[in-house]
């Protein structure tokens, strides 16, 4: 089942193979073992599994405003953060732009609540075919100078 901190959604039965988050932290076992990443490979299967419990854009924001809350609660106050929105795009079908525009209202979230801010680098991932490589530097290109959640501070190209 997909665990969010504030919001669980139960009708998504994907095995992360723990059913809570308070059980993640508690247990020491193999099974919890699964969420400790040993090396790439194994990182990847996480980072799939987890974007499997991603549907929406409302989660896609969530996600990000946990992140933040961590950051912020850490005395982080800016993170760089790499996102590779084909991944969404092609499990789920949410455009990049339904995607930055739920990343973005976390980010303006974030910075108003939080006091804490975050930039996107946008991803390729080298295993991808270069056409659906194209469709994010396409977007990507489209996009420069928009990126900015805050419209003063959007430059123009």
């Amino acid at each position: 089942m997909c665990i969010s901190k504030a919001r669980p959604a139960p009708r998504r039965y994907l095995n992360l193979r723990v059913a809570t988050l308070s059980l993640l932290r508690t247990i020491r076992s193999k099974e919890s073992e699964w969420h400790t990443f040993t090396d790439f490979p194994h990182f990847i299967e996480i980072y799939i599994a987890v974007s499997n419990c991603l549907r929406t854009p409302n989660e896609i924001e969530l996600i990000n405003r946990e992140f933040l809350q961590g950051q912020a609660a850490q005395h982080i106050l800016h993170s760089e953060v790499t996102y590779t929105a084909l991944t969404l795009y092609k499990m789920h079908g949410i455009s990049l732009e339904d995607q930055l525009a739920a990343i973005n209202r976390a980010r303006v979230w974030a910075a108003d609540k939080m006091n804490t801010t975050m930039t996107l680098t946008f991803d390729i991932a080298r295993e991808v075919s270069a056409d659906d490589g194209l469709i994010t530097a396409n977007w990507a290109i489209r996009r420069i100078g928009t990126l900015s959640p805050n419209p003063s501070r959007q430059r123009t190209p």
